[in-house]
């Protein structure tokens, strides 16, 4: 049961992620924030099946650039399962921290591919980057600890199953 309810909130999540229209100051990426927090909680085996999965997902039906979900999600997850047992998994400032880091290094990855991919990358192209960069990491700090919580509650409540 507890694998469903999982699987309904990643649906949901992946649902907001691609139909909500984000304003420009604000950006998220709830899948993200849903790999960390499996990761948070059942470590970097699951944290990378999860990531790579719901990285999968995202390539095949964003019609990004194939691949690049799929590795980043997956690293996420790893790292994040990995180093779980060494941070205060409790102490929200850690989340916020994680979020920023994670979001950050994300988009700096996503940057070479985008260098790749558009001919003349000029001022104007480096400061729109940036500005979207600072927004998805703003918006994934404020959601990443309700999407933890979340996740705990959803353990929590199906620790018997």
């Amino acid at each position: 049961m507890k694998r469903l309810v999982y699987f309904l909130v990643f649906l949901v999540f992946f649902g907001i992620q691609v139909t909500f229209n984000q304003p420009a100051w604000l950006k998220f990426d709830l899948v993200l924030l849903f790999v960390y927090a499996m990761a948070m909680l059942y470590g970097q085996q699951t944290g990378a099946g999860v990531g790579a999965a719901a990285g999968l997902v995202y390539d095949l039906l964003s019609g990004a650039v194939f691949g690049f979900h799929t590795l980043t999600r997956c690293a996420v997850g790893f790292v994040a399962g990995y180093i779980k047992e060494q941070v205060f998994k409790e102490h929200f400032a850690y989340h916020l921290t994680a979020a920023l880091v994670i979001t950050a290094g994300v988009r700096v990855l996503f940057l070479f591919v985008a260098l790749y991919l558009t001919p003349v990358a000029d001022a104007a192209f480096f400061g729109a980057y940036l500005k979207q960069s600072l927004a998805y990491c703003l918006g994934n700090m404020l959601l990443v600890v309700p999407v933890y919580r979340l996740c705990l509650f959803i353990n929590k409540r199906f620790k018997d199953e």
